[in-house]
């Protein structure tokens, strides 16, 4: 069978993007998230179909002779020497990937899955849309773990260091806000140790002792006044700044502390937390 039809091929590859998706949220550029997103999980769907059967990859409207051994992986002797069509070809879109899988059982009805392979077409063809109701990262890292469990393959082997961050991701038992505020931390801590992995030993040590006060551009331009100060950093255990409404505080009690949170700020991960 021709090696891009293969399950190994089309499952390496989504793979490979889910990866590069991942980072791109983190790096905050939804734009390439989005697209890798959807390019991940059309191979996985495509990997699935092929791992059933590679003529599931063809398309319907698709009839010739050549395209029909080649998809059933049996060796062409002789070639037409027609219109080339045998060595261009074109398996199914990511939109009948998504029915034949869904027809198979393989996945949920949800509408969901068509918002990412609709906001992958936009970003592809028109320009990268927002999505300001669905959280993508969610959708994507549930599908693909739902397909995960079809082929029998293990979460942790396909998303190895993003696997905590996916599976806050999808956790329904946190509310949406608790859920958003670890992800940002779990973002800030994989970033972190990627770039102190480029740095001389020692260094990150020497990081975590260090005093980083709150710039003053944070601290001016606003109505409050506020008490500034140092706390561990959730994220990379560095000393990360925090700043209180100073009227909020009261007298310092355990919640009203909490309540009169403004922001927290760490200048080595880069997370930000805002207060209420």
């Amino acid at each position: 069978m021709d090696d891009a039809l293969s399950f190994e091929s089309l499952f390496a590859g989504a793979k490979k993007f889910a990866h590069l998706a991942v980072q791109a949220h983190v790096d905050g550029d939804e734009e390439v998230f989005v697209l890798h997103a959807g390019v991940s999980f059309e191979r996985l769907m495509k990997s699935a179909l092929s791992r059933a059967n590679p003529m599931l990859l063809m398309e319907s409207a698709k009839h010739s002779d050549e395209l029909l051994l080649r998809f059933a992986g049996v060796p062409r002797v002789k070639k037409s020497g027609a219109s080339g069509e045998s060595d261009h070809f074109r398996t199914i879109g990511a939109f009948d990937a998504l029915k034949r899988v869904r027809l198979a059982g393989w996945l949920s009805e949800y509408r969901e899955l068509e918002t990412l392979i609709a906001l992958r077409n936009g970003v592809a063809h028109l320009g990268h849309t927002k999505s300001e109701s669905a959280d993508i990262l969610a959708i994507f890292a549930r599908s693909t773990n739902a397909l995960l469990d079809h082929l029998q393959e293990i979460p942790h082997d396909y998303w190895l260091d993003w696997e905590r961050m996916v599976d806050m991701s999808i956790n329904e038992s946190m509310v949406k806000g608790e859920r958003e505020v670890r992800r940002r931390v779990e973002q800030a801590r994989r970033s972190y140790e990627l770039r102190v992995e480029k740095l001389p030993k020692g260094f990150a040590d020497a990081l975590r002792k260090g005093t980083y006060p709150i710039p003053l551009a944070e601290l001016s331009g606003r109505d409050s006044m506020f008490v500034a100060g140092q706390i561990g950093c959730p994220a990379c255990c560095c000393n990360a700044s925090i700043a209180f409404v100073d009227y909020l505080i009261g007298s310092g009690s355990y919640a009203e502390r909490r309540n009169s949170v403004a922001f927290l700020l760490c200048q080595v991960c880069q997370l930000r937390l805002e207060g209420k």
